[in-house]
């Protein structure tokens, strides 16, 4: 099971966190309240004379940067050590792009 890898990057102080979101740190950073956005607008079906609603598109959460106050949106990492290096294995390889030329 591969360990899902977060980074908090907040570009007016440069502050950088990498975390999994278990320790106590995080769970103190305060998270802005959002609400959803509009996906499409509502339409009206003609066959059947009835109206169909749009949908609703969730927001990426929103944290205050524990050193100025700026917004800050977590990214996630890719799982370097984990099931990603088990499936390029061999494709990337020094030893073959070398021996290629």
């Amino acid at each position: 099971m591969s360990v899902k890898l977060y980074q908090f990057y907040c570009d007016s102080c440069n502050w950088k966190k990498i975390t999994d979101g278990t320790d106590e740190e995080t769970k103190k950073f305060y998270q802005y309240d959002l609400s959803s956005t509009q996906g499409y607008i509502p339409k009206y079906d003609k066959k059947n004379q009835e109206k169909i609603d749009g949908t609703e598109k969730k927001r990426i959460k929103h944290f205050r940067c524990p050193k100025c106050g700026h917004v800050v949106k977590p990214k996630k990492i890719k799982d370097v050590y984990g099931e990603d290096k088990k499936k390029n294995e061999g494709k990337n390889d020094e030893k073959n792009w070398f021996n290629a030329y």
